[in-house]
C-alpha cells in the first residue's frame, strides 16, 4: 500500500471533507480554498462534485457548504457492518476452532458480495480470503445466499445482466441460477462446486437480524477434497449450527 500513488484530486477532495467534518455551521468556498490553500477554481470543482453525489449540501442564503445527506447512508451501512462484525466474532472463531476452515462473514453490495470479517483456518493448506474481497453473486456460495434472499425484483434484474463464466462450473443460463437460488432458500444454505476457482469448495448459510432479514451471509471455504461428500456434511453440520446462533445474537427467533 504504501507504494500506491494517491490522486491528488481525490486528496484535494478528502481534505475539504476532513475540514467539513467540524463545522456544523457550514463554510463557503472562499473560506474552504483560504483554509486548505487551495485555487477558488481547483475548490471550486471539486464542491461542485461532491454536491451533485450528495456528499456536500448547500446551507442557508450565503452557499455555506455542510457534510450531505449522503454520509447518513454510509454511517447507517458501516454501523451494521460493524455491529454484525461485532456479535458475529466470537462464533466465528468458535467455528473456525471447531472444523479448522476459513470462516467468512460477506455482506451484498449491489451486485457483488464483500468480505467483511474472517477468520483464517489454522493449517498450512487451507482456503484463504482477504476482508474487503468482492465476488459476483452467482458464482460463489456466499453470493448465492445473499442473492437468492433479494427482492424478486433484484433477482431478475441480476439474471438479466451479463452472467459470467469462471468455470466450467459457473452457472451462467438464467433459468438454471434461478432454479439453484429457489433451492438456496428451500435448503437454507448454499453450496460452491468449484464456481469461481476449480479447487476450491464453499458452504454459506443466511445470518437472520431481528426483523427476520438476510443482513449477511456465513461461509466457509475450503479445498476439493476426495471424498467430497463427506467433507461436505462435516462443514455443512457445524455451519448450520453456528449459523443459527449468530441470528440468535442478532435478535433472530426461529
Amino acid at each position: 500500500m504504501e507504494n500506491m500513488k494517491s490522486v491528488p484530486a481525490i486528496e484535494k477532495a478528502i481534505a475539504i471533507l476532513d475540514y467539513l467534518e467540524d463545522k456544523y455551521e457550514g463554510a463557503t468556498l472562499s473560506e474552504i480554498s483560504t483554509s486548505l490553500g487551495l485555487a477558488k477554481s481547483t475548490t471550486h470543482g471539486i464542491l461542485k462534485t461532491l454536491t451533485k453525489f450528495n456528499l456536500l449540501t448547500l446551507k442557508g442564503n450565503d452557499s455555506r457548504f455542510v457534510l450531505g445527506p449522503k454520509f447518513l447512508s454510509y454511517a447507517f451501512s458501516a454501523e451494521k457492518s460493524l455491529d454484525i462484525i461485532q456479535v458475529a466474532y466470537p462464533y466465528m472463531v468458535e467455528l473456525r476452532d471447531q472444523i479448522n476452515e476459513t470462516v467468512k462473514i460477506s455482506v451484498k453490495n449491489k451486485n457483488l458480495a464483500v468480505v467483511i470479517s474472517k477468520i483464517e483456518a489454522q493449517k498450512e493448506y487451507h482456503a484463504t480470503s482477504r476482508i474487503g474481497a468482492q465476488f459476483p453473486l452467482h458464482a460463489g456460495a456466499a453470493g448465492k445466499v445473499l442473492l437468492a434472499y433479494s427482492p424478486t425484483s433484484e433477482i431478475e434484474h441480476y439474471l438479466e445482466s451479463n452472467l459470467e463464466k469462471y468455470t466450467d462450473y459457473t452457472i451462467v443460463d438464467p433459468a438454471l441460477l434461478r432454479k439453484e437460488l429457489q433451492e438456496v432458500v428451500k435448503k437454507g444454505f448454499a453450496e460452491d462446486r468449484g464456481e469461481r476457482f476449480p479447487n476450491v469448495r464453499a458452504l454459506a448459510c443466511p445470518l437472520f437480524d431481528y426483523k427476520k432479514e438476510v443482513v449477511a451471509a456465513i461461509s466457509v471455504p475450503y479445498l476439493a477434497t476426495p471424498d467430497e461428500e463427506a467433507e461436505k456434511q462435516r462443514v455443512l453440520t457445524s455451519l448450520i449450527e453456528f449459523a443459527q446462533k449468530i441470528s440468535e445474537a442478532l435478535g433472530y427467533r426461529y
